[in-house]
């Protein structure tokens, strides 16, 4: 099932709606299935299956675990259980829509809501910078390994000083020539231009869409209503 950008981005508010109200109990354990079904019938179903399992394990460590161990580990149990728990449905929906969503997809959809240039253009080098980042992360890793240094990811938490100076530093180094060039290559590609564009990708409402959009109006009623 595939939805259109912006119902995406619809879902994305709802979940930060969700976050700044601090919905708990049967609301939140509906979000959390809603949002791992969007996962399934998008054929990321792993992800979906993934999430459920951590949304499972902050509750059963929020239930049973907590009040079992000493102060310090349990304030660390609590920003796990219980404040990461409330950001999982945002971290959901953005995962969503990365992985479902192309750049032009997205940008067409960004352009048919009249967004600015000026949020557009950094949103859009954002979106290519993460994978560009990812790309540049694992050549260093590859190599690393060439070289015998870091052959399996417990040598980086064991050697935090290398690790450091070997992986971060170049990273760092890259990734300012990394968004410097998609800046460039967005900018040459005529993203500014002020003129009506074309696209070779097609969006629009369906039926899913509506669906989405009338549960979502469900969910904020329910919410003001109990």
């Amino acid at each position: 099932m595939q939805l259109d950008p912006r119902t995406k981005m619809v879902i994305l508010l709802w979940c930060n709606y969700i976050l700044l109200s601090q919905v708990q109990g049967i609301l939140e354990v509906i979000t959390i299935f809603l949002l791992a079904l969007l996962f399934i019938l998008a054929d990321k179903g792993k992800t979906g299956v993934t999430y459920l399992l951590i949304f499972l394990g902050m509750i059963l460590v929020d239930k049973y675990v907590i009040d079992q161990v000493s102060d310090g580990v349990s304030m660390v149990l609590i920003f796990f259980a219980v404040s990461l728990r409330l950001m999982l449905p945002c971290i959901m929906a953005g995962t969503y829509l990365m992985q479902t969503t192309t750049v032009g997809e997205l940008t067409l959809g960004l352009r048919k809501l009249r967004t600015p240039e000026s949020i557009l253009i950094p949103v859009i080098v954002m979106v290519r910078f993460l994978p560009a980042i990812k790309q540049d992360y694992q050549h260093i890793r590859d190599a690393m390994k060439f070289r015998g240094i870091f052959l399996s990811k417990g040598d980086m938490v064991k050697q935090p000083v290398r690790f450091f100076e070997y992986i971060i530093i170049p990273m760092m180094m890259s990734a300012g020539n990394t968004a410097q060039d998609l800046t460039i290559a967005s900018l040459a590609k005529g993203i500014s231009r002020k003129n009506k564009r074309t696209s070779i990708e097609r969006i629009g409402f369906n039926i899913q869409d509506i669906f989405c959009l009338t549960l979502i109006i469900g969910f904020v009623y329910l919410h003001q209503v109990l």
